[in-house]
């Protein structure tokens, strides 16, 4: 039981992330539109990512993204095993997240052979990095962990 109500908030971020990424591919058809502008400092663009973060080691080849298919879910289960080891509400919370994200993006390289991503940040001429749900999961699950083990770990 403790497996299965562990799985449940994984899995609502992966689906919305995997959900919200088909709605824009098939039902908003964002490929066909372009960059379309959400807000003066965001717009929507679609960007297939086949690398890694920012796209880093970006490449075609499919010993590439099957690699990076293993590697995730590879991480996937060492980010499970550490989240059913641990008691902590906050450490388990700031995992979950990451391993929602990497398992949304990770269906992503299976289903697509690419990460989806959409959202475009930018100010004036500075552009930060395109990105999607899964990316911000991670990111706040990262930050969610960091905050736990360089200030609450030491205090317990």
């Amino acid at each position: 039981m403790r497996y299965f109500a562990l799985c449940w908030p994984v899995i609502v971020l992966a689906l919305s992330d995997i959900i919200s990424k088909f709605w824009l591919l098939l039902g908003y058809d964002l490929g066909a539109k372009g960059r379309v502008t959400i807000l003066p400092f965001m717009d929507f663009i679609l960007v297939w990512n086949k690398g890694v973060s920012y796209s880093l080691f970006t490449s075609d080849s499919q010993l590439a993204r099957w690699a990076l298919v293993a590697l995730m879910l590879g991480l996937c289960v060492f980010l499970s095993r550490w989240l059913l080891s641990t008691q902590n509400s906050i450490e388990k919370w700031g995992l979950t997240l990451i391993l929602g994200g990497a398992l949304g993006n990770s269906f992503d390289r299976i289903y697509h052979g690419a990460v989806v991503d959409f959202v475009a940040l930018h100010y004036n001429t500075f552009h930060w990095y395109i990105f999607n749900l899964a990316d911000v999961y991670i990111v706040m699950g990262a930050c969610i962990l960091a905050y736990f083990m360089f200030f609450l770990q030491k205090r317990q």
